[in-house]
């Protein structure tokens, strides 16, 4: 996930933010959308952080749809 996250800072943040983004191949647009899951990941998993967690709680956000895609999608 470092990566993931450090190429969403160094490489797409400023692209992105204040534009419109096309990549300009296939490896770029892969590179972008596993930035974008990290992202999203590390902003879910960082919000549940400081909640009380059981067990269960646990599984569940291990399950999550954002954690899950971020996880399919760097198994390549």
């Amino acid at each position: 996930m470092p990566d993931h996250l450090i190429a969403a800072l160094r490489d797409f943040r400023g692209k992105v933010a204040h534009g419109h983004y096309e990549p300009k191949d296939d490896p770029e647009s892969e590179s972008f959308a596993r930035s974008i899951f990290a992202v999203e990941a590390l902003c879910l998993l960082l919000t549940c952080f400081d909640m009380p967690m059981t067990k269960d709680g646990l599984d569940r956000i291990k399950h999550n749809p954002l954690v899950e895609h971020y996880r399919l999608f760097s198994l390549n």
